[in-house]
C-alpha cells in the first residue's frame, strides 16, 4: 500500500500538469449544450476563440418555441470555461421575438431579436420606430439589467461648423476629420485641431491612414511640379514628423493603398512605385517599368507587368465580390472583416453575416444615402448625408459628428482608429 501512494501522487501531479498545459495553450473550443427555462428551452452552440488576449465567445442559439436562430458574441475572460450561458430571458410581443442571455458570474449580454424572420439589432428596431423593443428594454431595466446600447447621448459640442457628440465615442476609438489644411482628432475627452498646411487642400487626395499614423504629402509648394516630403502624425500618441524624400515625387502621383502596415503609392510621370512604412520612416522603391509593379490579390501582393499596371490607376480595393450575397440580399458593396462579411444592400440595409453561415445574416441598420463606410475589427463607420455614425454590437448605432460639408465632400475625409 505504501508503494502505491507515490504512484498515485505522481499520476495526480501528471494529470494536473497536463490540465495546466492544455489550459495554457488551448486557443479554441467548441461545445453544444441546452438550457431549459420556465417558458422555453434552447439549443446552444458555443465557440471560444482567444485572439490577442481577448476571449471571444460566439453563440448560435435556437429557441424551441419559435425555432428562431440567434447569433451573437460575448467577450469576457472566463479562464477558458465552457457552457457560460446560464439563463435566457424570452420575449414575444406582436411578432418581435427576442432573447436576453445571462452569463456566468451575473454578467448579461444585449437583447438579440428576430423580426420578420430576420435577426435584427435593437438599433434597427429603433430606426423603424418599433415600440415593442422599448417596452422590452424598460422591463429589463426594471430588473436592474444594463447594456451600453440602451443609452446614447443627444448632447453635442459645437466646434466651428461641426456638431460633435463626444459622449457617444467609445473609450477605445479615435476619429479623424479632414478640414482643408489639417485634421481634427476627436475622442471622448475632447477635440484637437492639427493644422499644418498653409494652402487649403479641399479634397483629401493626399492623405492616408496607416494604422495609427496619418500620412500626408506636403502640398504647399506644388508650383515646382513635384513633392519633396511627407508629414507623419501619430494620431494615438501625438507627435508629428517630417520625412524627406530621396527622390522627388511628381505631382502626377496617387496612393495605391495599404498592405502589412505599409503605404504604397505610384509616381506616374517617373513610372515608379514606392512603399512607406510610417512607424520607422522607411521608404523603398518596389516597382518600376522594367521590373513590374505591385498589386494586391486577395491578401497577397503580386507583381504584374508595367504595361498592365499603367493602363489605369490601380487601387488596393477593400470591397470584394460574392455572388451569393448579391443574389440573396441584393448586396452592392461587400467587405470581409476576419470571419465576417459586412455588406450594404440596394435598399440601404446594412448586414453582417458569418463567412460560414451567410443564410443567417443580421440586419444592423438602414440608411438610404450612404457616401462612405469602413469596417475594422467589427466596428463600423458610416457617413450618411451630413452625419458620421459609429456602430458595433456593444454600443449600437450612434451619431458622432455632423457637418453640412459631408453632403458634398466625403471621400477620404473621415476615418477612425482603434487604440
Amino acid at each position: 500500500m505504501k508503494k502505491l501512494i507515490p504512484i498515485v501522487f505522481a499520476l495526480g501531479l501528471l494529470g494536473l500538469l497536463i490540465q495546466l498545459f492544455v489550459q495554457s495553450f488551448i486557443k479554441y473550443h467548441e461545445t453544444d449544450y441546452s438550457i431549459i427555462t420556465n417558458d422555453n428551452s434552447y439549443m446552444i452552440n458555443e465557440k471560444l476563440n482567444i485572439e490577442d488576449d481577448k476571449h471571444i465567445y460566439s453563440f448560435k442559439v435556437e429557441d424551441e418555441k419559435s425555432k428562431k436562430i440567434y447569433q451573437f458574441n460575448f467577450t469576457h475572460n472566463y479562464n477558458k470555461q465552457d457552457s457560460v450561458i446560464k439563463d435566457i430571458k424570452y420575449f414575444n410581443q406582436d411578432g418581435l421575438v427576442c432573447i436576453f442571455p445571462i452569463y456566468k458570474k451575473g454578467y448579461n449580454g444585449d437583447i438579440v431579436c428576430n423580426y420578420d424572420d430576420v435577426q435584427v439589432s435593437s438599433s434597427y428596431l429603433r430606426q423603424i420606430g418599433n415600440k415593442n423593443i422599448e417596452q422590452i428594454i424598460s422591463k429589463l431595466k426594471e430588473k436592474k439589467y444594463k447594456a451600453k446600447s440602451w443609452n446614447d447621448s443627444s448632447n453635442f459640442e459645437k466646434v466651428d461648423n461641426y456638431k460633435i457628440y463626444k459622449d457617444n465615442i467609445p473609450d477605445s476609438i479615435i476619429f479623424t476629420m479632414w478640414f482643408y489644411h489639417g485634421f481634427y482628432r476627436i475622442d471622448n475627452k475632447g477635440i484637437e485641431e492639427k493644422n499644418y498646411l498653409n494652402d487649403d487642400c479641399y479634397e483629401n487626395n493626399y492623405s492616408y491612414l496607416v494604422n495609427n499614423f496619418l500620412v500626408t504629402l506636403d502640398t504647399d509648394e506644388t508650383g515646382t511640379g513635384y513633392y519633396t516630403d511627407f508629414y507623419i502624425h501619430d494620431v494615438v500618441n501625438g507627435g508629428k514628423r517630417k520625412v524627406y524624400l530621396d527622390e522627388q515625387l511628381s505631382t502626377n502621383m496617387y496612393f495605391n493603398g495599404v498592405h502589412n502596415d505599409k503605404l504604397y503609392y505610384t509616381d506616374l510621370d517617373n513610372k515608379t512605385q514606392y512603399s512607406l512604412e510610417p512607424k520607422n520612416e522607411i521608404i523603398k522603391e518596389v516597382g518600376n517599368d522594367k521590373e513590374g509593379f505591385k498589386v494586391l490579390k486577395g491578401k497577397e501582393l503580386i507583381t504584374i507587368p508595367a504595361k498592365d499596371f499603367l493602363e489605369e490607376k490601380v487601387y488596393f480595393e477593400k470591397e470584394i465580390k460574392n455572388s451569393q450575397l448579391e443574389k440573396l440580399y441584393g448586396a452592392k458593396e461587400i467587405r470581409k472583416d476576419e470571419k465576417m462579411y459586412y455588406f450594404l444592400s440596394e435598399n440601404g440595409n446594412f448586414y453582417k453575416a458569418p463567412v460560414t453561415d451567410i443564410k443567417h445574416p443580421i440586419l444592423l441598420f438602414n440608411f438610404k444615402d450612404v457616401s462612405e463606410w469602413d469596417v475594422k475589427d467589427d466596428n463600423l463607420m458610416v457617413v450618411s448625408k451630413d452625419m458620421l455614425y459609429f456602430y458595433n454590437d456593444e454600443v449600437g448605432l450612434l451619431p458622432i459628428l455632423q457637418n453640412n460639408e459631408l453632403n458634398y465632400n466625403y471621400k477620404n475625409i473621415c476615418n477612425f482608429i482603434i487604440k
